[in-house]
């Protein structure tokens, strides 16, 4: 252990840093690139990542699903104990098995972080930002927010500090000023005119037809097909089409933190290992309000519902997640009989090794995949639902531009150091970049993903600072508009857009992340034949190196024989289409 003790710095705001002594940066997450002029000048050093390489992402995930599985029996025994219930596991995993998979990642990274710094730094204190932020939102589409807040990411960070009785590290309370709690409420986009009066007119729909609505139909909402598809789907099923809307949940309660003490005191001292006691304590700390405080509202507001009273299905391809009005809506049906039939939502299942599986897939009677299947009997093959209408995806122009389509920072919800690798994502990009000739770089077009503003990384300043001549987009223009434009489109990670493109037979390049690392096992055979193809490529030179080849002649090269085979071999996979996606879907449905 260095002799020097260190300041503990735990987030990127300011506020909680001090200039006049060594410091210690919690993690690369603290740093924000538009102020490097400020922490490169500093006495300081950072934390080494957590989970750096495939070994220690494989050893701390399966870990990490280790506490979630302790975790799950503590908290559906204290639910159903405090609320008077017997409901069993599949209920509690419908209603609040997702925030607890996510919330377990979280509390797993920080309190390992903060564990191997203290054991290998000596820290001479923290700052806090005091009381007034809570550790519990209201509900889990909250909680997602606050795991990249950084007055959150604080509050949790010294709770953790004292959990671990950590020597000698004095907490130092600094004034935060004027605090606004997380809220899962944003900012409403303002509407395009005819989206607008579209989405009037979908509502007068819906009042009139929901006089037709029996008690017994399918419950079907927000599919992924397109408006007209599913209107088919459920004429086809014999039942007027309905298009349901959840009511968003208001809750008036607040933290009890006596009942959360007393749930602490019952359920949690009495375990042995001490780290899974500090995730447990934590657990209950964080627990959205919904599930305890606010339950009673929330059942109220699932009862005053108007939907079908005993539907014989349920089927959705969204709301399994972070709508708790629905969860709790669908367990309770579920627990009746009605089957549950879950969508796949974008891309990642059946190929991204640390989502194996997911809650919707465990809980779901079908899950409706795009062609795979990998273990569990409710995997059930059927098709892109986006592309039932494959008429409205667009064209791409052979003699266009070169448009790099860029991942996100994204949310830090993951056992390892997501911001670590992201630098080195935004490097491996920009050396791409950095490779291609005048032609093909004269027409690069980066363009961001729309959310990138959440996530504070910079990257119209740092693709500035790189090559200013590069154009980059924010993600305002609609992808179909860039793509018309393009002759080539170059993903830059392992993206849902992929299966679009070469299902709809559309020229890609893809630079993987992390090269195949993050992939299962038997998913790498498939992205081999896209590898030997050279649609894949495992670095910016290769990828390219690739585009200066092709530039001249991107329609030539793909309709090549080996990229045809191999584009074909992965869609049988991972990406199918169906030329009567109403009658397969009825068929899988019934």
């Amino acid at each position: 252990m260095p002799d020097t003790p260190r300041f503990l710095i735990t987030s990127a705001d300011e506020r909680t840093w001090k200039f006049d002594r060594p410091v210690i940066f919690l993690g690369q997450w603290c740093k924000s690139y538009n102020r490097k002029q400020v922490w490169q000048n500093m006495d300081a050093i950072t934390l080494p990542p957590l989970g750096y390489g495939q070994e220690q992402k494989d050893l701390l995930y399966a870990q990490a699903r280790l506490y979630e599985e302790q975790l799950f029996s503590i908290l559906t025994k204290a639910l159903n104990d405090y609320h008077g219930f017997e409901h069993d596991s599949r209920f509690w995993k419908i209603v609040a098995g997702p925030w607890l998979r996510r919330n377990v990642d979280v509390i797993f990274n920080r309190i390992h972080t903060l564990d191997y710094c203290a054991k290998n730094y000596k820290l001479s204190g923290v700052a806090s930002l005091g009381t007034g932020i809570e550790l519990a939102t209201n509900d889990a589409l909250s909680a997602l927010s606050s795991y990249g807040d950084d007055r959150w990411n604080n509050a949790i960070f010294v709770r953790i500090l004292h959990l671990l009785n950590i020597e000698n590290c004095h907490v130092e309370t600094v004034s935060q000023g004027n605090f606004e709690a997380v809220s899962s409420v944003n900012a409403v986009p303002v509407r395009p005119m005819m989206k607008r009066l579209l989405k009037l007119a979908g509502e007068s729909f819906g009042r009139v037809t929901r006089f037709f609505a029996r008690e017994t139909d399918a419950f079907i909402i927000h599919t992924y097909l397109p408006k007209f598809k599913q209107i088919m789907l459920q004429l086809a099923m014999g039942q007027v089409p309905q298009f349901w809307v959840i009511p968003k949940l208001y809750l008036a309660n607040t933290v009890n933190y006596t009942l959360r003490q007393a749930l602490i005191n019952k359920y949690v001292n009495q375990i042995d290992s001490p780290m899974v006691r500090m995730a447990a304590t934590l657990m209950f700390e964080t627990l959205p309000i919904c599930y305890l405080e606010g339950f009673t509202e929330l059942r109220k507001t699932v009862n005053d519902l108007p939907f079908p009273v005993k539907p014989r299905l349920i089927f959705t391809s969204n709301n399994f997640e972070a709508n708790e009005v629905f969860q709790l809506w669908a367990a309770t049906k579920v627990e009746s009989g009605s089957r549950y039939i879950v969508g796949q939502h974008g891309n990642n299942y059946g190929t991204f090794r640390y989502m194996r599986h997911t809650i919707e897939e465990e809980t779901s009677d079908k899950f409706l995949t795009w062609g795979w299947t990998d273990g569990l009997p409710q995997h059930t093959p059927a098709f892109i639902f986006k592309m039932a209408g494959s008429n409205v995806f667009p064209k791409y122009n052979p003699d266009g531009g070169l448009l790099l389509v860029e991942n996100i920072l994204g949310h830090r919800v993951y056992v390892w150091d997501r911001p670590y690798d992201f630098e080195f994502y935004l490097e491996e990009q920009m050396k791409f970049a950095g490779g291609l000739t005048d032609n093909p770089k004269s027409k690069l077009m980066v363009r961001l993903h729309y959310t990138h503003t959440y996530f504070n990384a910079c990257e119209f300043e740092r693709w500035h600072d790189f090559d200013p001549r590069i154009k980059v987009e924010g993600g305002l223009t609609p992808f179909a508009n860039l793509i018309s434009q393009s002759r080539l489109v170059v993903y830059g990670y392992d993206s849902t857009g992929i299966l679009e493109s070469l299902a709809l037979n559309m020229p890609i390049l893809v630079l993987m992340e992390n090269k195949f690392e993050f992939l299962r096992e038997g998913a790498k055979p498939y992205y081999q034949f896209l590898l030997d193809a050279g649609i894949v490529h495992l670095s910016a030179e290769s990828a390219s190196n690739k585009v200066n080849e092709i530039w001249d002649d991107v329609a030539g090269w793909w309709a090549t024989k080996q990229v045809q085979e191999a584009r074909l071999s992965f869609c049988s996979q991972y990406s199918r289409v169906s030329h009567h996606p109403v009658a397969d879907l009825k068929k899988i449905l019934n």
